[in-house]
């Protein structure tokens, strides 16, 4: 088993588990971390369905796990932190595609943004709402394009 297949693996042991969680775990999560010590059995069993093949040294059974970004998310947070931060994504894409002239640091940003997202699926987040609050001009809770508080030569000045 390749290591592409290991992360399905992986996202299936997540996902199984999710299913098993009590509703009010669905909707808010967990705890921050609990879930790496939570998802241990269900992991382990996914694991032993797969022992007839060779699978990487990450495979392997434990008593605490390092969940993948999404599974993280999901089981951590919640349907409610999930919907959040996917919300935060939509929320940054709109203001870059509505307040950015620039095309190409447009297109800078959304490839900044969709890789964060991409590195959900593919292993571990860069540090989510950091990340994202620190790669846009005045913040992601900044929302009007024109502060009215200061004038725009000086916010240029700020910000670049």
């Amino acid at each position: 088993i390749s290591g592409n297949e290991a992360r399905l693996i992986e996202l299936k042991a997540g996902l199984s588990h999710f299913k098993k969680l009590p509703l009010q775990n669905k909707i808010f999560g967990t705890g921050w971390y609990s879930s790496r010590i939570d998802i241990t059995q269900t992991r382990n069993e996914i694991i032993d369905q797969y022992s007839e093949n060779e699978l990487p040294l990450q495979m392997m059974k434990s008593n605490k796990v390092d969940l993948q970004g999404i599974v993280a998310l999901l089981l951590d947070t919640g349907i409610t932190g999930t919907i959040f931060t996917l919300f935060l994504y939509l929320v940054f894409l709109l203001k870059i595609i509505k307040f950015e002239k620039d095309h190409i640091y447009k297109l800078l940003v959304t490839s900044f943004l969709f890789l964060n997202l991409l590195v959900l699926f593919i292993g571990y987040p860069f540090v989510n709402v950091i990340y994202i609050l620190s790669f846009l001009p005045g913040g992601i809770l900044d929302i009007y394009p024109k502060n009215k508080f200061l004038n725009n030569k000086i916010k240029n000045k700020l910000l670049y």
